[in-house]
């Protein structure tokens, strides 16, 4: 289970909470798979020359690759139980699951001033971004919403810039842009050169989950990052519980085992336990730095359709990857720039 802004929880790691004071003690030194925190908020982890020292991107790396099964999943579960079942349904049942951890450890409600931007990142994170993306992966296979995934960073580096004031160098941005045009040269060259209606609104997913990242990493500062998520799946909890109400009929009970486990993933996994470590990595690295993780997302993707879908990984994909990957690393390089 990933843990909130209490600590950082590893298995087998014992946690160790923010503001722990360090102590003249050496045994951090005798056990060399400790964790440890150091005053810039980092995270110090591993063993010997194996160590992970950017909380940030730590916390990224894990959400990235958490949300790889999204897309396949969200392609198994579309066709059973229907794009507003299979978008806001999971998010109905995160919704249930996070009111329980919000009640367990008794946390404060949101404030006023800070429920716009919440309800900004609820929207896009939980509301748009899913309903979009299966209506998309309704008629086109899921390596569309793999490429098409690939626009993300973009999407959450210019939403970033509007909300969190933030100013990525130049280079920043040549990599981001060098990095969405590999993938949109990509998606072109394999899609005949035209955008069919799947692939537009999964154009409209990559719009709102870039503004619902740029969001929850603003919010996330304040109130911590498995809070926003929390918070933001109750605060759309009407819309969403509505919606499926509407479209009960389509929750078939004797539903393909595949598309129920898809759809418990999507829920608990994809809607709660990823975002809780993402919009973490976004709040502590820079909402545009630790968003370029999303580059190596739509590769991490076609591995899991080529796994769980048997769709076939070609030589091009692989090229595109090698492309994007090297984009991504120089995006990364660029120190996160203040907020003016």
């Amino acid at each position: 289970m990933l843990s909130g802004y209490p600590g950082v929880c590893c298995s087998n790691v014992p946690m160790i909470p923010v503001g722990t004071a360090r102590t003249n003690d050496d045994s951090d030194m005798r056990d060399p798979c400790k964790v440890r925190r150091t005053r810039d908020d980092s995270v110090d982890i591993g063993w010997g020359p194996f160590r992970f020292g950017d909380a940030g991107l730590f916390w990224g790396v894990i959400g990235v690759f958490a949300f790889s099964l999204t897309v396949p999943l969200t392609r198994v579960a579309a066709p059973t139980f229907g794009p507003v079942v299979a978008g806001l349904g999971r998010a109905a049942l995160a919704a249930l699951v996070a009111t329980a951890f919000l009640l367990m450890t008794s946390q404060p409600r949101p404030t006023l001033r800070n429920l716009p931007m919440l309800t900004s990142a609820g929207l896009g994170l939980f509301v748009g971004y899913p309903l979009f993306l299966s209506l998309g992966l309704e008629t086109v296979p899921s390596i569309h919403g793999a490429v098409t995934s690939g626009l993300l960073p973009l999407a959450t580096a210019v939403a970033a810039a509007v909300l969190a004031g933030e100013r990525p160098p130049a280079i920043f941005w040549t990599g981001t842009i060098a990095g969405v045009g590999v993938v949109l040269t990509y998606a072109l060259a394999h899609g005949g050169g035209s955008i069919a209606r799947g692939d537009a609104w999964l154009l409209c997913a990559v719009v709102s989950g870039g503004l619902g990242n740029a969001s929850g990493g603003v919010i996330a500062r304040k109130i911590g990052g498995w809070q926003t998520i929390c918070w933001g799946l109750v605060v759309v909890a009407p819309i969403t519980f509505v919606a499926v109400f509407q479209k009960s009929a389509q929750l078939a009970i004797h539903a393909p085992l595949q598309a129920w486990f898809s759809l418990l993933y999507l829920a608990i996994v994809s809607s709660l336990l990823a975002f809780c470590a993402w919009v973490k990595g976004l709040s502590i690295g820079g909402i545009a730095r630790v968003g370029q993780l999303q580059l190596l997302q739509p590769f991490a993707i076609l591995a899991c359709s080529a796994i769980l879908l048997g769709e076939q990984v070609t030589f091009a994909s692989l090229m595109t990857s090698l492309l994007v990957l090297v984009c991504a690393i120089a995006c990364l390089m660029c120190r996160r720039s203040r907020s003016s």
